[in-house]
């Protein structure tokens, strides 16, 4: 029978001092990182929520729309897209109420802003800095692509999307989600709070259109 400890009862003094420094070192920093961000969350809700407590992050109360709701579609929930696709992204996330107001995906160890996060997802350089991902340690972190090198895909190609269309869906990958599902699903209400009333309607329609 294995002995789970039996590498950890015959490393020498050296081998231990070298597995402290490395792999348990970086195992925790992801951990504490891990928990910061639950902590941040846990703040925002306190601050977003004027006092109620909403520490418990694993529950939110919702409830279910009609089906008539169903079938009037997102633009009945949301609003119409903006004519010109991109202009109407680039204010949502740039110019309209709440871009600025910091908020935590929770998934993601950051603190972000819908204008940052339409930089990110639109400079190449601004995703560059922004990618942390790691090739050797199980492939972890953040990973932004360029929008030149997602529309040279086989997959855009073939499916012949548009620019509007792979930016939606790269914000959506990212951080934007958490924004994004509370525009459409109306909870958890510290988040529908960030969005002070901005429903993102061009930007989702995009999303849903690059799915279909």
């Amino acid at each position: 029978e294995e002995e789970p400890l039996k590498q950890l009862r015959e490393m020498g003094d050296e081998a231990m001092d070298d597995w402290c420094r490395g792999e348990l070192a970086d195992a925790l920093v992801v951990h504490l990182k891990g928990l910061r961000g639950e902590l941040r969350v846990q703040e925002e809700r306190r601050r977003l929520g004027k006092g109620k407590d909403h520490s418990n992050s694993k529950y939110a109360e919702a409830e279910f729309g009609k089906l008539e709701e169903f079938h009037k579609g997102i633009s009945a929930h949301l609003g119409l897209p903006a004519p010109r696709l991109w202009e109407g992204m680039q204010a949502e996330h740039c110019q309209r109420e709440g871009c600025n107001t910091v908020f935590s995906p929770g998934n993601y160890d950051i603190e972000t802003t819908a204008a940052d996060e339409w930089r990110v997802a639109t400079d190449a350089e601004e995703g560059r800095r922004v990618s942390d991902w790691d090739e050797e340690k199980n492939k972890t972190g953040r990973r932004v692509l360029s929008t030149e090198e997602l529309m040279e895909h086989e997959l855009v190609k073939k499916a012949k999307l548009r620019r509007e269309e792979v930016v939606a869906l790269k914000l959506y990958t990212g951080p934007m989600f958490r924004l994004y599902n509370a525009a459409l699903r109306g909870f958890p209400a510290v988040v529908v709070e960030v969005l002070q009333g901005n429903m993102y309607p061009t930007t989702i329609h995009c999303i849903v259109s690059g799915i279909i």
